[in-house]
């Protein structure tokens, strides 16, 4: 009950900040779940938008074809080039009848493959639940539970830290408020909780800007994960051969295992540069 209330203050908190920024402006934005410019939110918390039927979203963040004006398919050429981890997301926007004004399922595949720099070896499914509400014409926000599975995560990506009690399982439930301050200029603002199924969870927070136009956006931004206990990670930091990264021995109960993991408390660039055709 704790975590729950604690979750809810912290929601609630940034809301009520986020209001408090935008009380002064008074804009008469079009800005609909599938609006000419699909921003695609954070790399924890997503927007339920979607692509229109026959729409091409193109840059370096996803990849993604709308099959229906509720369906798209995608992949990221961040994770194939930068992971070595293809993978293929299927996303579904739709309007519930309660709680949200639209909401999206999400579905994802990842797999590593030796090739490039080499840095991970990774398995998992990643299984998302997001929710939009418009508060106002510059005011939404996305609320999302995420639930992944891990086959293999000898050396993870950072949405997958380190858990003491060894399960395949991670679950978060996070925030992204999504405010414009103009018909082109607006931002991001994320709080959340991942991993609370762990007993080492993490706190989430992050921001970005974003530039939009009719056929595209760019944004720049950065989150970062904090331990947050109760328990905490501890660990013997060993240098290894891997890109600024560490091999951490894990003994918890009767959890011992070797994994590798970049930083305990990582950050995690938002960064888009997308187009649509």
């Amino acid at each position: 009950m704790k975590l729950i209330f604690s979750t809810l203050l912290l929601l609630c908190t940034s809301i009520a900040q986020a209001n408090e920024v935008i009380s002064n402006v008074d804009l008469d934005l079009d800005h609909s779940p599938n609006h000419s410019s699909v921003l695609l939110g954070h790399n924890l918390t997503p927007t339920s938008y979607t692509t229109q039927k026959g729409q091409v979203l193109a840059g370096a963040y996803e990849i993604a074809y709308g099959i229906t004006d509720q369906l798209m398919v995608g992949t990221s050429p961040w994770m194939i080039i930068g992971y070595n981890m293809p993978m293929v997301n299927f996303k579904y926007g739709f309007t519930p009848d309660l709680i949200f004004d639209h909401a999206s399922i999400e579905t994802m595949y990842f797999k590593t493959f030796s090739y490039g720099w080499n840095r991970y070896k990774q398995e998992s499914t990643w299984l998302r639940l997001t929710g939009t509400n418009q508060f106002s014409s510059n005011y939404s926000l996305h609320t999302s539970f995420g639930f992944q599975y891990a086959f293999t995560d000898v050396v993870s990506f950072s949405m997958r830290p380190p858990p003491l009690n060894n399960t395949p399982i991670t679950l978060s439930l996070s925030a992204l408020q999504e405010i414009h301050f103009s018909k082109n200029v607006g931002m991001f603002a994320e709080s959340g909780l991942l991993g609370f199924n762990f007993p080492n969870r993490y706190l989430h927070v992050g921001a970005s800007g974003f530039w939009q136009w009719a056929t595209g956006y760019i944004q720049l931004g950065l989150s970062k994960t904090f331990q947050i206990g109760p328990q905490r990670l501890n660990i013997d930091s060993i240098p290894y051969n891997m890109w600024q990264g560490h091999q951490w021995k894990i003994s918890e109960g009767k959890y011992s295992s070797t994994i590798y993991y970049a930083s305990n408390e990582p950050f995690h660039p938002e960064i888009h540069i997308q187009f649509q055709i």
